[in-house]
């Protein structure tokens, strides 16, 4: 499942609100030592022996690194940012976290109960796992602080680094970072798009919501039913010049 970290999005911000994930429980923990790594030519980071995080860089090979850390979740960047070629003494790295993108995929389908299935979807993909292969990544790139770029989830993942490791990060840019410690947040999140909606829309927007929360067949549903479910997530309302909301093609996008 190529999209699963990014269709699971809901769980992982439960198991953000939960418990499962406490900051300062990283930090000087063992294991966070990369293994040997393939070479420079590689386009793949070892994060251990089952783990490999595809990436791949721009900039001024000489320049100073800056890692870019996506959002989604798992929504990876395909291809370097428009205007960042032209500047100089920087280096830009992308890469795609793991369970996504070209990355390892540690679990293609679940087989064992919500308990279970929640259990292994955070020991695999859940935030430590997250924050772990950024601190390894700090290490591999030989940097004492990382200069992070985080968008949207990427800049949540961002943010969590810094206050998990706040002596390795010299510099942190949040681009437009998602914001959900709480869920649902105090600003109404997600209900927040009834607002935008018609009176035919936001109906169907409640029947969207019971289906995509129906968390007794999360797991059961196939990859087809999920990024149809994530299409409509991740693409808000998109409006005209006087504020009607455009209906386009595959959903509503902004």
């Amino acid at each position: 499942m190529r999209t699963i970290i990014s269709l699971l999005f809901p769980l992982l911000l439960l198991s953000c609100g939960g418990g499962a994930y406490t900051p300062g429980q990283i930090a000087g923990s063992p294991g966070l030592t990369p293994p040997a790594q393939p070479g420079p030519s590689d386009s793949y980071w070892q994060m251990d022996e089952q783990t490999r995080l595809y990436h791949f860089a721009q900039g001024d090979p000489e320049g100073r690194p800056v890692l870019i850390v996506h959002g989604g979740p798992g929504i990876p960047v395909q291809e370097p940012w428009p205007g960042l070629e032209g500047i100089e003494g920087y280096r830009f790295h992308y890469y795609h976290q793991r369970g996504c993108g070209s990355s390892t995929i540690p679990f293609h389908s679940f087989d064992g109960s919500y308990p279970e299935n929640m259990k292994a979807l955070e020991e695999q993909l859940g935030l430590a796992r997250h924050l772990e292969d950024m601190e390894r990544i700090r290490q591999i790139l030989g940097e004492e602080k990382l200069i992070l770029i985080g968008h949207s989830f990427g800049g949540f993942l961002a943010a969590l680094y810094a206050l998990e490791f706040p002596g390795r990060v010299e510099k942190l840019i949040l681009v437009e970072p998602a914001d959900m410690l709480r869920f649902p947040p105090a600003h109404g999140g997600m209900d927040q798009i009834r607002t935008w909606l018609s009176e035919e829309q936001e109906t169907e927007y409640d029947a969207f919501l019971k289906e995509y929360f129906n968390y007794r067949v999360f797991f059961k549903r196939t990859e087809e039913e999920l990024a149809r479910t994530v299409l409509f997530l991740c693409s808000p309302p998109a409006r005209n010049i006087s504020g009607e909301i455009i209906e386009v093609s595959g959903g509503y996008r902004g």
